[in-house]
């Protein structure tokens, strides 16, 4: 292939990965990835059986040792099959009893096939090997095919499934990140960092999110903003429009505002960083496990520079354009003051949720909400 037919493939493959992403990208995720998490859920359902491998291993040995004992049968055979008629025994006619008895006499010097004498067993398992392997693929593509059929028939289609799964995991990976953020800086600054900064006349200061960027490798991105101007002013507003990989996922339902800035998928809970507030690990009675303290948002994104980011949990999942949800339509992804991340249903107990959004509000919770 000409370096010129290379360009062209990789031309259309990265193409093919910019047009349709949420298809390309799963599916390379599991092609290459996958295994994995296959190899673990399967691996410790097989069982050891003594009896089926012994059954399988003599069966094997008997097809090698069976089939080089035909190969070389069909060898010898073909060999008598190629002599010459005029050295058959019915077309000699012994004269003399001398050469009635060197011709009753064991043979000296027998003549050995070449491909007989070549053929070692070492070849023969060599074809049976290639005969399993031949065997394994055949099936292989047979269910593959059949797979393929499923992946486009199903209803709903598979690759959406695939691909809300893919933007999950994506969305929970960003959120432990932003997670082990706000746990550095709070270990720096002993409390959380306010949702918000505002002065007393209404000016707009920095986020939750601005104040995190030394801790999501946007250092030098941090020391451009001027805290002593507004988020949006000229020059922190061609800052605010630069995209953040954490504060976002590649499938939210926006990225950017119609001013280009660079929109959150995320918002803070308003109990623990809010307006010109924000709380201590140790403020936090109810536990870090049991508090939330960030999650996803499905309608109201707002620039990861705007110091409102900050929604209240009472006001549900799903259920208000100006409280949290997430993409997908039964719930949404939470991180917690501890760190971990942990995806809420929508049909969860409101009481529950209230007592989750609380930093000290003493209510007992149990796991498994």
């Amino acid at each position: 292939m000409t370096r010129r037919k290379k360009g062209i493939l990789v031309g259309i493959g990265l193409l093919a990965i910019f047009l349709f992403p949420e298809v390309i990208l799963p599916l390379c995720y599991h092609l290459i990835i996958g295994w994995w998490g296959f190899l673990n859920r399967v691996i410790p359902q097989i069982r050891w059986d003594p009896e089926g491998c012994t059954v399988g291993l003599l069966a094997l040995c008997g097809l090698i040792a069976g089939g080089h004992l035909l190969i070389l049968s069909f060898l010898r055979q073909r060999q008598t099959w190629q002599l010459d008629p005029d050295d058959s025994p019915s077309t000699i006619a012994p004269t003399t009893s001398t050469e009635i008895a060197s011709d009753l006499a064991p043979p000296t010097d027998v003549a050995v096939d070449p491909r007989e004498a070549s053929w070692k067993p070492k070849h023969t398992l060599l074809m049976v090997s290639l005969i399993v392997t031949f065997c394994t693929v055949s099936i292989l593509a047979t269910s593959s095919a059949h797979a393929t059929f499923w992946f486009v028939r199903s209803d709903p289609p598979t690759w959406k499934i695939e691909s809300r799964f893919w933007t999950h995991a994506q969305s929970r990976t960003h959120l432990q990140r932003l997670g082990r953020a706000l746990a550095n800086y709070e270990s720096d600054h002993s409390r959380f960092p306010a949702g918000g900064t505002f002065t007393a006349d209404g000016i707009q200061g920095a986020s939750w999110m601005t104040q995190l960027l030394p801790y999501t490798d946007q250092a030098e991105l941090f020391k451009q903003i001027r805290f002593t101007e507004p988020w949006n002013s000229p020059h922190n507003a061609q800052l605010a429009k630069r995209e953040v990989i954490e504060f976002s996922y590649h499938a939210a339902p926006r990225k950017s505002s119609p001013e280009n800035y660079a929109l959150a998928a995320f918002a803070a809970n308003q109990n623990i960083m809010g307006a010109n507030s924000s709380c201590r690990i140790r403020d936090i009675l109810d536990g870090t496990s049991h508090t939330i303290t960030a999650g996803q948002v499905s309608n109201l994104h707002r620039p990861w520079a705007d110091p409102r980011n900050f929604c209240d949990v009472d006001l549900g999942i799903n259920r208000s354009p100006r409280g949290f949800g997430g993409h997908r339509s039964d719930g949404a992804v939470m991180l917690f003051a501890d760190g971990h991340v942990h995806f809420i249903s929508d049909k969860i107990d409101p009481k529950v949720l209230r007592a989750l959004a609380t930093p000290r509000g003493g209510e007992g919770i149990q796991d498994g909400y």
